[in-house]
């Protein structure tokens, strides 16, 4: 019985191998390594190929809505963030512009995963979830003004780019 453990072992270590599976210490590693290099594209805007956007993430509309029941924390005046200049790569998507603000300590978000790769589906900002506010209700992106009409992994940023995220709560709303 001994034996086939250790071979059951020394299996699944051989297949995390062979897969490219990393430990937890060299994934947190990485992802510190990755939270480092945004950190210091901040000083560099416009060299290196980075480009500076603007990101407001609003939840204004929510503030006073009859059936909001969230873990959330809603700020006073409905900004979680308020035109933020934020740098990035050229050709990052908006998503790319979020994963930024996670690691610039700017907010949190959830997107939808399928077979562990995300969608890029933001469905959760800062707890703030879809459906909390009618089955309508959920996050929606403009980019410089006008409603996205993809999804945020799909739509490139440019220098000067201005991304408002706002909690909808009808599928009708629109930025304004």
């Amino acid at each position: 019985m001994k034996k086939l453990f250790l071979a059951v072992v020394l299996f699944l270590v051989l297949c995390m191998t062979a897969c490219g599976l990393e430990s937890v210490d060299q994934y947190e590693s990485k992802i510190e390594d990755e939270a480092q290099k945004i950190r210091d594209m901040q000083e560099a805007p416009g060299t290196d190929g980075n480009i500076s956007i603007t990101l407001t993430v609003r939840c204004d509309r929510v503030m006073k809505h009859p059936s909001l029941n969230t873990d959330a924390v809603i700020p006073d005046d409905g900004f979680w963030i308020n035109e933020k200049k934020i740098v990035v790569k050229e050709a990052s998507s908006v998503y790319d512009v979020m994963i930024a603000a996670r690691y610039l300590e700017l907010l949190d978000f959830k997107d939808g995963s399928n077979g562990g790769h995300t969608t890029g589906y933001i469905s959760n900002i800062n707890n703030l979830i879809e459906k909390e506010c009618g089955p309508e209700s959920g996050w929606k992106f403009a980019i410089n003004g006008e409603l996205a009409p993809m999804g945020c992994k799909q739509v490139k940023v440019k220098d000067g780019d201005e991304i408002v995220w706002f909690y909808a709560i009808t599928a009708n709303d629109t930025l304004n």
